[in-house]
């Protein structure tokens, strides 16, 4: 779980530093078009779409690798709810199955120990 949280994080930086990356290159792109309106793409725009479109892959593959799906936020937290939830109920559930056996077992102890 802490490993799945760690490469989240990885992930949503890379996703952060690509978002910045492609604001930037707009914002190139547009003072570009605004010196030369009349002008065609520069030619370094055009590679850059192949290199978004594998970065988005990238970060396609990590999130799939990791089991992260873009799941509603709801869907996150109830997700979250039942891993812990789940198990303390179980532990719950079987120290009061047990209550019986627990104290049969409590008192051999003591009687075990008293002279």
């Amino acid at each position: 779980m802490f490993v799945e949280y760690i490469e989240g994080e990885r992930v949503k930086a890379a996703e952060r530093a690509a978002q910045e990356t492609e604001e930037s290159i707009a914002q190139s792109e547009r003072e570009y078009r605004e010196d030369r309106p009349d002008s065609d793409l520069d030619p370094w725009w055009e590679p850059y779409i192949a290199v978004k479109e594998a970065a988005d892959a990238a970060v396609l593959k990590a999130e799939k690798r990791l089991g992260i799906r873009r799941l509603p936020r709801h869907l996150r937290q109830a997700r979250k709810i039942l891993e812990v939830g789940v198990p303390i109920v179980f532990a719950a559930l079987a120290i009061v199955l047990s209550r019986a056996s627990m104290y049969t077992f409590g008192a051999a102890l003591v009687s075990a120990f008293t002279p």
